[in-house]
């Protein structure tokens, strides 16, 4: 157990006076504003000054439009990304061990952004075994104020925002779900505003009454306490973050109506995913579930697969079978990859779309189906009309209502929460006791850019959980044990430090040779910043496309070079 008090606020130049203010000093280096505007960074992440006023216009317009549990939850997702973002860049830095202090770092960055005062944490923290208890209390909350200055004393805890903070920094620092409680609060009455954390398996029963990441009931089903996954469940869809948040509240609006949906999204976002869920939650619950991927559809049996053949109808066709519209009738049908049905038979779907009547090849009566129809594609089927690829009307038949699912790259918040449900799902279906992840290996997932996006991450998860020793915790080596066949042009420097554990063949030997030469990982860094520059002609923006990080990280350095003031 490591516990660390803080008393006054403590001035951002001292190098004195206990872990928290030794941690405020380390924040406040990386806090700085670039020449000419463009507002203030934290490291490369852009961070807004917000006046104490107008938080409480935003807190009470929310309760007033939207209701206080819709208020809450907004609340607590902006906590969640915000704790997930200062993961992140503590995490990127790479420097130490996730411990007791790297808590009293999260109550820095609280601090000296106004949202709360700092004051005693208490925490237990093991990483690779995934064990984390912790107690952290803090004054002069953001959400506390609020609520003592407009609605007065209340009778239960309302630091949501403070709390959806803590749940998500924790969960990426941890590697497994964890969820907070406010037990104390000074909105309440109490002197100080306090938190009790544990993982949601240490919850037990009462993680169901913890809303620890969930922005709505129907997301984010964990696997805790005395609920299993096993390999025949339908996955759950997880995630808080906006992106996910936006897609699903569509989902919910659209389920109870008749309307056939779109899904829009790259390769592995999860398209079957929100189509099952959607299903679930319609009105054709009870009705079958029909999944159909056209791309693997011969061109020649696409409109039999689809509606069905008649006995006799060419060379083979033995019997009379139903296609799978009839299948689905009475509940859904799921065409995903629509973008590469042939274009001969796109005009017949367009015509059971419209009318809900198939005939089956080779027959001679229509037949009605009451069938919903969601249909997915990765590609951009405007595109695919211009290039004549895809029919125009059904294009627009298609499209009444289209849901865009966010590629992992734009939903990182979500990175803490499905590494831990991959986890406690892998660790059921395999039989394993994997204990968690290293820092490193929490370090790297947080990096990696996911050109695979949720599907990636998943089978990163499944193929350590595998890898991994019992009773160990996960590492690099066991996430992306795959070699490289060299450097690649271009790669960023998250996805060259999560690979740089396997590497062979002449980036084995750039390596070695580095390393023999006594390289820093910060000298290093440096020195590729320099060569892409030198490759861009100083090119700011372009340097950054060939290293695969933003302009921002780009200019931090480079400021942190010179020395010049933030």
């Amino acid at each position: 157990m490591t516990k660390v008090s803080a008393g006054e606020r403590p001035h951002p130049a001292r190098s004195d006076g206990g872990d928290v203010a030794r941690g405020l000093c380390d924040i406040h280096d990386m806090l700085w504003l670039p020449d000419g505007g463009g507002g203030a960074w934290l490291g490369d992440q852009r961070v807004l000054l917000f006046y104490p006023s107008s938080y409480q216009v935003l807190a009470r317009a929310l309760l007033e439009d939207a209701g206080p549990e819709a208020a809450r939850r907004a609340f607590m997702r902006m906590g969640y990304t915000a704790g997930t973002n200062s993961a992140a860049l503590l995490l990127s830095r790479g420097t130490e061990q996730v411990g007791a202090d790297s808590f009293s770092k999260a109550l820095s960055m609280l601090s000296i952004v106004g949202v709360a005062q700092a004051g005693d944490v208490d925490v237990d923290i093991d990483a690779a075994r995934g064990r984390f208890r912790a107690s952290i209390s803090w004054t002069q909350s953001l959400d506390a104020d609020f609520y003592l200055s407009n609605l007065g004393l209340s009778a239960a805890p309302v630091c949501h925002s403070l709390v959806g903070y803590m749940n998500a920094y924790a969960s990426a620092l941890v590697g497994v779900p964890v969820a907070f409680r406010e037990v104390e609060c000074q909105a309440c009455g109490h002197a100080v505003c306090r938190v009790v954390g544990r993982t949601v398996a240490d919850w037990g029963d009462e993680a169901s009454e913890l809303d620890y990441s969930r922005p709505h009931q129907l997301i984010n089903r964990f696997a805790a306490g005395g609920e299993t996954a096993t390999a025949s469940d339908d996955p759950d869809l997880v995630g808080a973050s906006p992106g996910f948040t936006v897609a699903f509240q569509l989902v919910e609006r659209v389920a109870p109506t008749r309307v056939d949906v779109l899904f829009l999204g790259e390769t592995g976002v999860g398209k079957e995913l929100f189509a099952r869920a959607l299903h679930r939650i319609s009105t054709r619950c009870d009705g079958p579930f029909v999944a159909v991927n056209c791309a693997a559809l011969p061109d020649s049996l696409v409109e039999a697969e689809l509606f069905g053949v008649e006995r006799g109808a060419y060379t083979g066709a033995t019997r009379s079978r139903a296609g799978r519209f009839e299948r689905a009738d009475g509940g859904t049908l799921f065409l995903d990859e629509i973008g590469t049905l042939p274009y001969a038979s796109q005009s017949k779907l367009l015509r059971v779309l419209q009318t809900r009547e198939i005939e089956r090849v080779g027959g001679e009566h229509l037949k009605r189906v009451d069938v919903r129809v969601i249909a997915a594609t990765n590609e951009e089927l405007e595109a695919a009309v211009r290039d004549g690829r895809f029919r125009e009307d059904l294009y627009f038949r298609l499209s009444t209502f289209p849901v865009r699912i966010p590629p992992l790259r734009e939903r990182r918040d979500d990175i803490p929460l499905l590494i831990g449900h991959f986890l406690n799902r892998y660790k059921h279906v395999h039989g394993r006791s994997v204990s968690g992840f290293t820092t490193a290996a929490l370090q790297a997932l947080m990096r990696h850019s996911y050109p695979g996006n949720v599907r990636e991450l998943e089978q990163l998860i499944e193929r350590a959980v595998i890898l991994t020793p019992d009773q160990q915790p996960i590492d690099v080596a066991q996430l992306f044990f795959r070699p490289l066949a060299g450097l690649r042009h271009g790669a960023g420097a998250g996805d060259m430090a999560a690979h740089a554990d396997g590497a062979t063949g002449a980036a084995a030997q750039v390596l070695s040779t580095l390393l023999d030469e006594s390289w820093s990982l910060s000298d290093l860094g440096e020195a590729f910043v320099d060569l892409a520059l030198e490759r861009a002609s100083g090119n700011v923006a372009q340097a950054a496309r060939l290293l695969g990080v933003s302009r921002a990280q780009i200019d931090y350095r480079l400021r942190r070079r010179r020395g010049a003031p933030r």
